[in-house]
């Protein structure tokens, strides 16, 4: 996703993902749907759309997914980071993942009202900190109340904003 959204030479891009989602197809019935639909996004967007259909889930993969599909219905999920692109690609993912779901967007750079808002508020909080304002993070920590999970994913993409949800999601039933 972020070779996508920062490209460098796009004939090298595309040899280099259109190599690696050979090898990923091998894996497509084991991989997550949501790591599947981002790749294949991904792929389409550099011109890869003939390499991208191979790694989209069999419908027996994705409805391995259906019973967390309910798990945040009327929650509200917070993304903080200063990336846009992945906040709303995140956002769709998270929508898609589990109907029933609001989640809120913020890429403030300092310790605004809304932040401070969404923090004390949001059910689930999802701080990427690769992409990120201390002065926000700080505010972020003061307001966050102890008792609500604060999610930092263990990178700057939508997918690993998802993954992280679904671990949080997944410790705390």
């Amino acid at each position: 996703e972020l070779l996508e959204l920062y490209p460098g030479p796009r004939d090298e891009l595309l040899r280099f993902l259109t190599s690696m989602s050979r090898l990923l197809q091998a894996f497509g019935e084991r991989m997550d749907a949501s790591v599947a639909q981002a790749l294949h996004a991904s792929l389409k967007a550099v011109g890869g759309a003939q390499f991208a259909d191979g790694l989209l889930p069999t419908s027996a993969h994705e409805s391995a997914h259906s019973e967390d599909q309910t798990t945040l219905d009327g929650r509200l999920v917070g993304i903080y980071t200063l990336t846009p692109q992945v906040a709303v690609r995140a956002r769709e993912k998270i929508q898609q993942r589990f109907p029933g779901v609001r989640v809120e967007l913020n890429a403030d750079h300092a310790a605004s009202e809304a932040l401070r808002h969404l923090a004390a508020t949001a059910d689930y909080l999802i701080v990427s900190l690769r992409s990120a304002k201390h002065s926000a993070t700080d505010a972020i920590e003061r307001a966050r109340p102890r008792n609500l999970p604060t999610v930092v994913p263990n990178g700057r993409g939508s997918t690993r904003m998802v993954e992280a949800l679904l671990a949080a999601v997944v410790d705390a039933a």
